[in-house]
């Protein structure tokens, strides 16, 4: 184990505890140079969010960032049953609830259900609007 000071892409620094051998440590810290830290990434995502319309994510900035990596995931899929959907009104009834959802958290702890498919991602918001 060893302190490292990693240097991100966006230019943010952050000191880490890595484990492993130095070959891990050195490629996990290249990785981190590859990408912006969460706080920058959390940042772009709430940018992006709010030019789409979407809510913004409550959560710690990690959290955002990665439930915006699995909210876009579920657009896509979404975007693609709007497309399919014979009745547009019941169709919007089961998105619009779900995707104003606005905690970090419950994107992450859902994330099988929501990214893994067209008829999961469904059954899914069926239960949802049910509760």
């Amino acid at each position: 184990m060893g302190k490292y000071t990693i240097t991100y892409e966006c230019g943010c620094q952050e000191v880490m505890n890595l484990f492993g051998k130095i070959t891990e440590r050195e490629r996990t810290i290249a990785r981190y140079a590859t990408m912006d830290c969460p706080h920058c990434r959390a940042l772009a995502a709430q940018k992006e969010a709010e030019a789409a319309g979407l809510p913004l994510l409550k959560g710690s900035d990690k959290q955002i960032s990665w439930a915006s990596d699995i909210r876009k995931e579920a657009i896509e899929l979404i975007d693609k049953m709007r497309e399919i959907a014979t009745d547009k009104d019941l169709a919007e009834s089961l998105f619009k609830p779900f995707l104003a959802n606005t905690s970090a958290s419950f994107w992450i702890e859902n994330r099988a259900e929501i990214t893994t498919s067209q008829r999961s991602l469904l059954t899914f918001l069926v239960a949802y609007t049910k509760k």
